[in-house]
């Protein structure tokens, strides 16, 4: 029978009395594999769906008590092979490995016509093609990685298919073969108790040409009454204590080192006790040659102190009175018979005391030493004092450094700048006291001085003096601050203004008044005496004209620097501040503001209006023109502003005669916010909504917060956007997405997110377009083929329309006549079906479709399909000879046909 097949027995039966029926088969659970039916008459046996392991031979046993009858049936069952035996991998090297196995068990009842072998690497999951149709159960792989490792995997193949897989358990490295490594080295025992014994070893001298992954460690237990070694561990570390010992029992101990390939001999102990053997802690300080350490600055330092006992002491290193600290700088190391203080690139910090502590249970001992470091000088301790300065001199003076370095300090060497450090000028490099008087300076250039300490091994690091002004000791004043007009009519302009913030280092004498007209070059005095105060009226100016107006600080240096010269001011009556300047409109970015005309308008029309603002909240607050030209309007509504911060506002009136009139008085402080609250959305739809493909989706939420909310529409993590089927709608305060020809792919869960400064809010509505379902998953498998009939297999559809798959339609075309389909079945509810009732030999093509409530979807499209048995007519045999001739007989031979049409040769016709 072919796998897949029924295997049915109907035989009848008889006998007085009527006799116990027994079927039974080697290696098959028959009452799990095959339904049994028996009468009194007959017993019938059917396997529904046979595979290999039901080839064999099947027995029927009848008996009662006048005796036993048994019938034996011999079944071969046309199946893919079972997996091959004796999977085996040997002669590994980094590229290469050579895989052997046997034929499998269970040919499938069709000859072995080759092998397929696959292999991967033990990390991944997907296998790869070494080679197919391997006649030979021998095979060398030669496209290994060195250092990865593999599994591999053989299948039988024979005319039915690939067969069962036979795989590797445990995966192998891709390397050339090692020897064995040396024995461990420096075998030694560190440590006695009666209850553990502590071990050490070192590294072999040779690896064996792998690196060594573990140690073995065994215990020979002498008091035993037949000693045996026995395994403790298998370490990589170097270091290992037996615990499980007796006290007082005597033991020998041995130590080998492993590979990837090979074990080495082994390193053996002398016999030991195992009972307490205690010993204080020794230091051995032999290494110093004294009690310090002396060395030079920027080399690497390592002290390495010896000790002993038992058991093994604890060692901390300290220095001063503190444990020390390490770091990549200064760090410690230690074994189990020394340790050793590393230094790298000594620095002075490094200089001081430096102890060794070991302890155990015994007793304790501490060393200790110090560290010299010699080197340059430190820097001279200051501050660098100025004693005296002139346009030409200056006398500075330090003390001596705390660190000389080891050395005595020999000289001090003073340098000078005058571009702030830039770059330095040696003054003297051999100056032996703690003072100096530097001449020849530029007057008024601005030093600064740096003195460092010297010894035999160099300079040192400086010190420097702050900005010194080769100058007398005082200067003329800054300029005087906050200059304003204050007052103006057609004579006269009164100034006032606030005292230099400098002034110059002497007392000041007053301060002088100069003016010019506006387009003038030449400033000419205001006043010929030396004002006392910080006000001053200007008078006969001329009517009309503009002058600009600037003051200037007297000390005993001389006259100071003048001030900035006021804006041009027009000798002319004032024009009034405007009136009842107020706050209407405050948002979060904008400021509205509503004044009334000034009372007086300085005899000429007020033609216009300038807008001041000045930010409260700016570390230093200044008023601000809002606007280019003139506003001629009485309100304003200022834009830009910062969200949160405070504003002050003032206007001024401007007449025709380009008078330009006082600042009214500023509003009071305002800050920028709107009125807010947070988002909210109210669903105008259901939150689940269904749809038929080519219809319109409308989704509407009303909308409301203060400001109004950014909005945004997605699907899924796309963002919807304007389209030829994508519209948006805003409309009293309700947001709407419309999408025109609903296909499949617009179902989904739509999202409206809204965010304002005050909050967000979102909300989801569930959409499904429903349609036809998708063309069913192939190809179409066609098997069981004989000359009437085949079954199909496929998949499921991907999409099902959104609605469940109901059934499937099956049509034919016989491809006599192309295009021509008739139905098979539309009630087929599984994705397999035997269709019946073809003619021998015709071709055949075959098409499925997926239905639901909406229809049928697109076909999937069978390749042609011949209606004949998969197996045909065998070959002749070879031509017969004759041998063995009497005259009443002759012996006939021939050979096998060289096919066999696809079916096992029954017999011949001769």
């Amino acid at each position: 029978v072919m796998a897949g097949d029924q295997i049915r027995f109907y035989i009848p039966i008889k006998g007085k009395p009527v006799p116990s029926v027994t079927w039974e088969k080697e290696d098959s659970d028959l009452e799990n594999r095959a339904e049994i039916d028996t009468t009194d008459t007959d017993t019938q046996l059917v396997i529904q769906s046979a595979d290999r392991r039901d080839a064999g031979r099947f027995s029927l046993t009848l008996e009662n008590d006048s005796g036993t009858k048994s019938v034996g049936i011999n079944v071969k069952v046309i199946d893919t092979p079972g997996a091959p035996t004796n999977l085996k991998v040997r002669d590994v090297t980094k590229n290469a490995a050579i895989v052997s196995w046997g034929p499998p068990n269970k040919d499938g009842g069709k000859a072995i016509s080759g092998y397929n072998l696959q292999k991967k690497e033990a990390s991944m999951r997907m296998w790869s093609t070494v080679e197919e149709n391997l006649y030979k159960t021998t095979y060398r792989v030669k496209t290994l990685v060195e250092g990865n490792q593999y599994l591999f995997r053989v299948m039988a193949v024979n005319d039915i298919g690939v067969g069962e897989p036979a795989d590797t358990i445990e995966p192998i490295m891709a390397m050339d073969p090692v020897e064995p490594p040396q024995p461990p080295k420096n075998l030694k025992i560190t440590e006695i108790t009666p209850f553990s014994i502590g071990l050490s070893w070192a590294k072999p001298d040779y690896d064996g040409g792998s690196r060594v992954t573990s140690y073995v460690v065994e215990k020979l237990p002498m008091s035993a009454e037949f000693p045996e070694w026995e395994k403790c561990t298998a370490m990589s570390a170097t270091r290992y204590t037996v615990t499980d010992v007796v006290a007082h029992d005597e033991y020998k101990f041995r130590v080998f080192a492993q590979n990837v390939g090979a074990i080495s001999e082994p390193a053996e102990t002398e016999p030991v006790v195992a009972k307490e053997q205690l010993f204080a802690p020794e230091l051995d300080m032999s290494s110093l040659h004294g009690e310090s350490v002396t060395v030079k600055e920027g080399t690497n330092i390592a002290i390495k102190i010896g000790f002993s006992g038992t058991p093994l002491p604890k060692l901390v290193w300290s220095r001063g009175l503190g444990v020390l600290r390490e770091s990549d700088h200064c760090l410690t190391k230690t074994n189990h018979e020394s340790t050793t203080l590393f230094i790298r690139k000594v620095q002075k910090k490094d200089q001081g005391s430096y102890s060794v502590s070991a302890e155990n249970k015994v007793g304790q001992q501490q060393a200790q030493f110090n560290i010299n470091v010699l080197g340059r000088p430190g820097p001279p301790v200051g501050p660098v004092e100025i004693e005296e300065v002139s346009p030409e001199t200056a006398t500075i003076s330090w003390q001596p450094p705390l660190d000389d370095g080891g050395s005595a300090v020999s000289n001090y060497v003073v340098e000078k700048s005058d571009n702030r450090g830039a770059s330095w000028v040696y003054v003297s490099a051999g100056v032996k006291r703690t003072s100096l008087k530097i001449t020849k300076l530029t007057e008024n250039a601005s030093y600064i001085f740096r003195v460092s300490a010297e010894n035999k091994y160099g300079v040192g690091k400086g010190i420097t003096s702050g900005v010194v002004v080769a100058k007398h000791p005082y200067d003329p004043p800054s300029p005087p601050r906050n200059l304003k007009v204050t007052e103006v009519n057609k004579e006269s302009a009164v100034l006032k203004w606030t005292a230099p913030e400098d002034d110059g280092g002497s007392e000041l004498a007053g301060y002088g008044v100069e003016k010019r007209e506006r387009g003038g070059q030449k400033w000419m005095r205001a006043v010929r005496y030396v004002l006392k105060k910080c006000e001053f009226q200007a008078t006969g100016l001329t009517e009309n004209a503009e002058y600009e107006f600037r003051v200037y600080a007297v000390n005993a240096a001389g006259n100071g620097k003048p001030c900035d010269p006021t804006p041009p001011v027009r000798i002319v009556d004032p024009v009034s501040p405007p009136q009842d300047v107020r706050v209407t409109k405050v948002t979060r970015a904008s400021v509205s503001l509503h004044w009334y005309k000034p009372r007086t308008d300085g005899g000429s029309r007020i033609i216009g209006y300038m807008v001041e603002r000045m930010n409260v909240k700016e570390e230093k607050p200044k008023w601000v023109l809002v606007h280019t030209g003139v506003i001629n309007d009485i309100e304003y509504t200022v834009k830009g502003l910062i969200s949160g911060d405070r504003y002050q506002f003032r206007v001024t009136a401007k007449n025709a005669a380009g008078v330009i009139g006082e600042c009214s008085e500023p509003t009071p402080a305002v800050v920028c916010k709107d009125d807010i609250a947070p988002p909210k959305l109210d669903l105008k739809v259901k939150d689940k909504i269904q749809v038929d493909e080519g219809e319109t989706i409308k989704l509407t939420v009303g909308v409301a917060g203060k400001p109004d909310p950014d909005l945004a529409w997605t699907r899924g993590r796309t963002t919807l956007m304007k389209a030829d089927r994508v519209r948006f709608e805003m409309a009293q305060k309700a947001y709407s997405v419309i999408i025109k020809n609903a296909v499949r792919a617009d179902s989904g869960t739509y999202v409206l997110s809204a965010k304002n400064n005050s909050g967000a809010a979102d909300v989801k509505i569930n959409v499904t377009v429903i349609g036809k379902p998708s063309k069913p998953i192939g190809p179409v498998k066609v098997s069981d083929k004989t000359p009437n009939s085949c079954v199909l297999t496929w998949e499921k559809p991907e999409d099902d329309g959104g609605l469940p798959i109901s059934n499937f339609l099956v049509e034919k075309c016989d491809m006599k006549a192309p295009g021509q389909w008739a139905k098979v079945s539309a009630a087929v509810r599984k994705t397999s079906y035997k269709v019946t009732k073809l003619t021998a030999n015709c071709t055949y093509m075959f098409r499925i479709s997926a239905v639901n409530y909406s229809g049928a979807g697109e076909p999937l499209m069978s390749e042609a399909v011949v209606a004949t048995w998969p197996f045909g007519v065998p070959t002749a045999p070879g031509k017969p000879a004759t041998s063995d001739v009497t005259k009443e007989s002759a012996t006939a031979t021939w050979s096998v046909p060289e096919e066999d049409g696809g079916s096992e040769i029954l017999g011949y016709i001769l």
